[in-house]
């Protein structure tokens, strides 16, 4: 009897899983790890009481009845314990719109069972055929997904929230200084003295002022120009006004030495002034006697620097590099002064009498 349980043994079968020689009495494949029972009905009767574990003594066979009603209980316990465990698993796999997540590769059943005695071992490790493939899936920890779905919804609101409080700021920042520029315009009180006829020498000292109280505020600085272009616009009014006379040019003279003084650091108006000086000195001469006759003339000439001089003058000749004699009367001196236009465009002409009068032709 012996023999024959050792031969028993010795028997082999393929795996069923993954086609590899096991043991005809194996439950579970050394080689991939699937259970690999099956039904143990025929084999059991086909063994004797020696062939499973019991003395040598004896021949007699288990009951068939006995051996139904083992496999009967030993299939309902692991079918109990496969479903409950299933169970579990779709609970815990269930996810918030309610899918259920990929089933995963399967896994060795556990097995339940308690432990047999010595005895019942070897009759145990006899082959059976799983009615149905037992899977079992790794539980997985939903809970952290959904906190971290969580997370990233609350971290995406505030990103835009301070996002765009960020960009509302960068907005403001940009008008802002526009805004400055605008208030600084009308709170600047030459702007008002511009826009009055006859003030901009008034509009020129509070620029000034207004300037040296902010060196650096652009719009003061602009309304300072301003004002600069508005005297030189009423100087060169004066200079070449229609009908034009000397208390004009006087008045040009005077507007601009003031301007200068006001403001001392602008250079178009010390510019205009160094050539209406001379222009100033150059009307102020006169006649000392005149030759009909000989159409010559003696003129007295007026330097800003130096004393006066008297030179004789005929006609068409220049006198003090500007003015062009065009006509010797019997009582004055008629000029061309090429610098200046009259309303038609032409020279500017006038007369100097030899009392000293000074009228416009």
């Amino acid at each position: 009897m012996d023999g024959q349980s050792q031969d028993m043994r010795d028997k082999s079968r393929l795996c069923p899983w993954c086609r590899m020689s096991i043991s005809a009495l194996a439950t579970k494949c050394r080689y991939c790890g699937e259970q690999v029972t099956k039904t143990m009905g025929e084999e059991i009767r086909r063994l004797s009481v020696t062939d499973l574990g019991g003395s040598d003594n004896t021949r007699k066979t288990l009951n068939e009845s006995l051996v139904d009603t083992l496999e009967a209980f030993r299939q309902e316990e692991l079918e109990s314990a496969a479903s409950k465990r299933q169970q579990q698993e779709d609970e815990k796999s269930k996810s918030w719109f309610g899918r259920k997540r990929p089933i995963e590769r399967p896994q060795a059943v556990k097995n339940d069972m308690p432990e047999l005695d010595a005895r019942n071992v070897e009759l145990s490790q006899i082959s059976l055929t799983p009615t149905r493939k037992i899977v079992q899936k790794i539980p997985e920890r939903l809970w952290t997904k959904k906190v971290a779905l969580v997370a990233a919804f609350v971290a995406a609101v505030v990103l835009i929230w301070f996002g765009g409080l960020q960009v509302k700021a960068y907005i403001d920042g940009y008008l802002k200084p526009d805004a400055v520029k605008l208030v600084g315009v009308v709170e600047n009180p030459a702007v008002a003295l511009l826009n009055q006829p006859g003030r901009a020498l008034d509009a020129l000292s509070v620029a000034v002022q207004e300037m040296h109280g902010a060196p650096g505020n652009r719009n003061n600085q602009r309304v300072l120009d301003q004002s600069r272009d508005k005297v030189l616009k009423e100087v060169g009014a004066l200079l070449d006004a229609n009908p034009w006379s000397m208390a004009q040019l006087d008045k040009a003279s005077s507007m601009l030495a003031k301007a200068v003084s006001i403001d001392p650091e602008g250079v178009a108006l010390k510019d205009l002034k160094k050539m209406v000086d001379p222009e100033v000195y150059a009307y102020k001469m006169t006649i000392a006697s005149v030759d009909p006759v000989g159409e010559s003339a003696t003129i007295r000439i007026v330097y800003p620097e130096r004393p006066s001089d008297l030179v004789i003058k005929k006609k068409d000749e220049v006198v003090n590099g500007r003015f062009t004699v065009k006509r010797i009367g019997t009582r004055g001196v008629t000029f061309e002064d090429p610098k200046r236009k009259d309303a038609a465009g032409l020279p500017r002409t006038f007369s100097i009498s030899l009392d000293g009068m000074i009228s416009i032709q």
